[in-house]
């Protein structure tokens, strides 16, 4: 399962798939495309404590909460809209917000490319902030507007674990039905 790439560049093949969480049970739904991928920029959550005893560092200690960060998109299209961030279709055919939904968590699926292969990855539970609306007049030549929005990469507790996220060499067996079945959480080699 070695990956091979000395660089990394690209970013495409979005997709997200809602994620249910039932009496510690986490399941996802088939995954949907959401084109037009721009950026994804991931900062890592998460402290280093040092405690100190006998005048050195004695005792370190690092947390991992996650990723917080921002994900570009070129367009948030109508599915997007009601199936993450809750519009309603309303009688007379608008999509409507409501002050009173909740983004949705979604497992994102994501590509990027390398110089040798294509790495797939996956982060397990995305919480979206709620995107802001901008346009801008149109000029001499046309420059489209993007879609960002903040989002947070939180961890899923399952057992021992607290998974965050898992990538897909080409090598992998899952590579290839990557964006068409629904995620699973990762089980560990020494557990199957």
């Amino acid at each position: 399962m070695a990956d091979t790439n000395k660089v990394r560049y690209g970013f495409k093949n979005v997709y997200y798939s809602v994620l249910t969480e039932t009496e510690g049970e986490v399941t996802f739904a088939t995954p949907k495309a959401w084109k037009g991928a721009k950026s994804l920029t991931l900062d890592p959550e998460g402290d280093t404590q040092t405690f100190y005893a006998d005048d050195m560092a004695y005792f370190t200690q690092s947390t991992n909460n996650g990723y917080s960060g921002t994900l570009e998109m070129a367009y948030l299209p109508d599915d997007v809209l009601k199936d993450i961030f809750g519009y309603f279709e309303t009688n007379d055919g608008m999509l409507a917000e409501d002050a009173n939904v909740a983004p949705k968590s979604v497992a994102l699926l994501c590509e990027f490319n390398g110089d040798q292969k294509a790495v797939r990855h996956v982060f397990y539970k995305i919480v979206f902030g709620r995107p802001g609306t901008e346009a801008n007049t149109q000029e001499d030549t046309i420059e489209p507007d993007t879609q960002s929005i903040d989002i947070t990469c939180v961890p899923i507790a399952d057992g021992e674990h607290n998974w965050i996220k898992a990538k897909c060499p080409s090598t992998s067996a899952k590579y290839a039905t990557f964006f068409e079945t629904a995620p699973k959480l990762p089980v560990p080699q020494e557990e199957a």
